[in-house]
């Protein structure tokens, strides 16, 4: 198993539902549920690379990420998935943090939790050139100008999702051993877990309409008149729409 990565930064600011499944049937139900799971910017999406719109975007900058995760670290089946929380001081933000790129403010790291698949053909939530990996890790972080979780979900630039996908192969990685044997013994622990009701596999939402949002993908190019049409205003609403 390798990690194949997509960076993908969310503003979700949505609740969800503590009892809802993932079958097709129960999806349709989500909007009765929440008024979050309705309107015209929906997740996941599927992904074309070659129609993404090239864009000098300043780099991501990680702070902590090579650090231990602040122990305890909780770990849950929240019927949904399962999600892993860091210890918290809230008066140090002790966790890691995320800023630069397009975000407005420094965000630190909340949680992750996991999608995956029944088998190794599906899992993950979004596609990219119709290709749906085993595995996708979600990293939530928070707006560091909002105390918690549940005040950063009521605003817009509360949250931002990290999205990292897992890919399999036949051949392992000997530098990345040690992880990998950790990696396939929680995969096939993940697939055995249950919400109550039904097992947890297939656990991803389908894909939603992509309307008049745009893509934008930052490529390495040695030559920097690639970008001559893409140095835009972020801060103009015909950006994101």
């Amino acid at each position: 198993m390798i990690f194949s990565v997509l960076l993908l930064i969310l503003f979700p600011g949505v609740t969800v539902a503590d009892h809802f499944g993932y079958s097709l049937e129960l999806q349709k139900e989500w909007t009765k549920q929440s008024a979050s799971c309705e309107g015209k910017n929906q997740s996941p999406i599927s992904i074309s690379t070659a129609s993404a719109i090239p864009l000098a975007i300043p780099a991501l900058e990680f702070v902590g990420y090579h650090n231990l995760l602040p122990r305890p670290i909780s770990i849950s089946n929240n019927g949904h998935s399962v999600e892993l929380k860091p210890y918290r001081v809230p008066a140090q933000d002790n966790t890691a943090q995320i800023f630069g790129g397009l975000l407005p403010n420094k965000y630190h790291l909340e949680s992750f939790h996991f999608h995956w698949g029944r088998k190794n053909n599906r899992g993950s939530e979004h596609v990219i050139d119709s290709v749906r990996f085993p595995m996708e890790m979600h990293i939530i972080h928070r707006n560091e100008k909002y105390d918690t979780i549940n005040e950063a979900l009521n605003h817009s630039d509360g949250l931002v999702v990290l999205a990292f996908f897992l890919q399999t192969r036949e051949k392992d990685n000997s530098a990345l051993r040690p992880i990998l044997e950790e990696l396939q013994f929680l995969m096939s622990q993940f697939r055995t877990l249950t919400s109550g009701t039904h097992h947890l596999q297939d656990n991803y939402r389908r894909l939603q309409p992509l309307n008049e949002r745009k893509i934008y993908a930052k490529r390495v190019v040695a030559d920097a008149s690639y970008f001559k049409n893409s140095f835009l205003n972020v801060s103009d609403p015909a950006f994101w729409h």
